[in-house]
């Protein structure tokens, strides 16, 4: 696991990781450690954990933010969410948008 945030820019433009997207993860880095997104996988995926539906929303919502002020912007008919041991009904949503659920989904083109 890398811990030297220097490191992982340097890693990210190695594998030639667009500079917004950098950017974007610096950006979710300057957030208070107690307040940052669980899981962040490169590459053009990204993938949030979270406990709770508010929790989820939230971290939605300051994604899109952030992914503004750098000039990306969410495409809300390409995101997916996936709820695990959950009852709740209430949608997550992007720009007022409901994200589409689904029941599962491909990473990165993993499967074969």
């Amino acid at each position: 696991m890398i811990t030297d945030r220097e490191t992982l820019w340097k890693v990210l433009r190695h594998y030639e990781v667009p500079e917004k997207l950098v950017s974007l993860i610096q950006n979710t880095y300057q957030v208070d450690t107690s307040d940052q997104l669980d899981d962040l996988d490169f590459a053009d995926d990204l993938a949030l954990l979270s406990h709770n539906q508010s929790q989820m929303q939230d971290k939605t919502t300051r994604l899109a933010t952030t992914s503004t002020g750098t000039g990306l912007k969410i495409n809300s008919k390409k995101t997916e969410l996936m709820k695990i041991n959950t009852t709740v009904q209430t949608p997550v949503t992007v720009g007022g948008e409901p994200i589409k659920e689904v029941e599962s989904f491909i990473y990165l083109g993993s499967a074969a």
